[in-house]
């Protein structure tokens, strides 16, 4: 810029360029491939945090009954009717689990 020119005259309008967004479009509605057949990891990953969680209370309840039981029959007058109700809720939850698997 020289001497009495003008800051209007030394700027030049920018060049509009077009751009073919039709590709860009179409790529980003386009769902990723998977192979057929194979699940979603995302599908897998709820499966088996619905069965870990479906797993943990009968084995927390197994756990529970269990230790009930060992304290009914390490008693100075063991009571074998309420160690006996509680072996026979571990077999029901473990059934349970079984069932599950």
């Amino acid at each position: 810029m020289g001497y009495g020119d003008s800051y209007s005259d030394s700027v030049r309008p920018l060049k509009r360029q077009r751009v073919n967004i039709t590709g860009i479009t179409a790529a980003v509605r386009k769902p990723p491939t998977r192979k057929p057949g194979a699940a979603a990891p995302a599908i897998n990953q709820r499966r088996q945090r619905k069965l870990k969680n479906e797993i943990r209370h009968p084995l927390s309840a197994i756990m529970a009954n269990a230790s009930a039981a060992q304290r009914w029959l390490n008693r100075p007058d063991p009571n074998f009717a309420e160690a006996l109700a509680a072996l026979d809720r571990i077999v029901r939850d473990g059934n349970r689990i079984d069932e599950m698997i």
